[in-house]
């Protein structure tokens, strides 16, 4: 469904950018053309002599410029539906295909398929850059596959892959202007955790470990261990909000930083830090602009294409 509407997407986007050029190359000969016409008008009443103007073209034109806005239509209509395309996307594997190595696990798309279009019109509404891999927490997502990175283990590799897949789908919601259940369930626990100044801290900073947050909230680091180390249990939350890294640090998933961005909404939040300056992590104001991006762009299609 989502490559189907990709690539009708994409030729649509095609054939507004020809018509465009038309218009312009149109607009640039009928302009000489009504130049022309004012010149030997002019010529007629000096020399007495009649001149024949090359004809406009203004109804070739018209119906160009029709074409134009029929085309805006048509695309604000099919990028709505890739909208709701994300947020029930569904990502056939062949589960019987599954490599698994040392490092990491290689998820075929059934059939040998390959999903060109798909990925393309995912890096556009997600945000990733034209070349860029759409990596989300580890699962990056490519044409003739999927490849769950820093893990051997069949199992917690399809656990990831599942989560990164329902984070696509809460993308697809928030483009829609909704907010999953889920979020705001995870939101409202964690403000009403006892242990949400650490959680607070946690999303504030993007990545740490338990002892520079128990440092900045000077807080026992035994606490805050064991409360960051409750919330990664498994099974402790449907979708995880937060991972450990390997290396002694914790962090926010996708799902968890729509969790944080509902949070600070929802609770109107401000976060400081040392002389009242906003305290957020490069990575979390990078991903943070990375998602309004994705916002804006998106509403601005959506009224856009209302008001033709």
């Amino acid at each position: 469904m989502l490559d189907e509407r990709a690539k009708e997407l994409k030729e649509k986007q095609k054939e507004l950018d020809d018509v465009s050029i038309k218009v312009a190359k149109l607009e640039e000969y009928i302009k000489r053309v009504q130049e022309e016409a004012e010149l030997l008008s002019q010529l007629a009443e000096v020399t007495g002599e009649e001149y024949e103007a090359p004809q406009a073209r203004l109804e070739e034109l018209e119906k160009l410029k029709q074409r134009y806005a029929s085309l805006q239509k048509e695309i604000g209509k099919l990028k709505k539906d890739v909208i709701m395309c994300l947020s029930e996307l569904k990502v056939p594997i062949d589960y019987d295909r599954i490599e698994v190595t040392q490092d990491r696990c290689i998820l075929p798309y059934k059939g040998g398929e390959k999903y060109e279009s798909a990925i393309q019109i995912l890096r556009e509404f997600l945000s990733f850059g034209k070349e860029e891999d759409i990596n989300i927490d580890g699962v990056i997502f490519k044409p003739d596959g999927i490849i769950v990175t820093d893990i051997g283990d069949r199992r917690t590799a399809l656990k990831r892959f599942i989560n990164a897949v329902k984070a696509i789908w809460l993308l697809g919601q928030q483009f829609q202007g909704k907010v999953a259940p889920e979020v705001e369930d995870i939101a409202k626990r964690f403000y009403n955790s006892k242990n949400r100044r650490i959680w607070e801290k946690l999303a504030e900073l993007g990545k740490a470990n338990p002892a520079t947050i128990a440092t900045e909230l000077g807080m026992n680091a035994k606490q805050v261990n064991d409360a960051l180390y409750n919330w990664t249990r498994p099974g402790k939350f449907k979708t995880p909000p937060i991972i450990r890294d390997g290396k002694g640090n914790y962090l926010l998933t996708t799902f968890g930083r729509l969790v944080w961005q509902y949070y600070r909404q929802k609770y109107a939040l401000i976060t400081k830090k040392t002389k009242g300056k906003t305290a957020v992590s490069v990575e979390e104001k990078l991903e943070d602009e990375k998602l309004h991006a994705t916002l804006n762009r998106f509403f601005e299609v959506v009224y856009s294409s209302k008001r033709v």
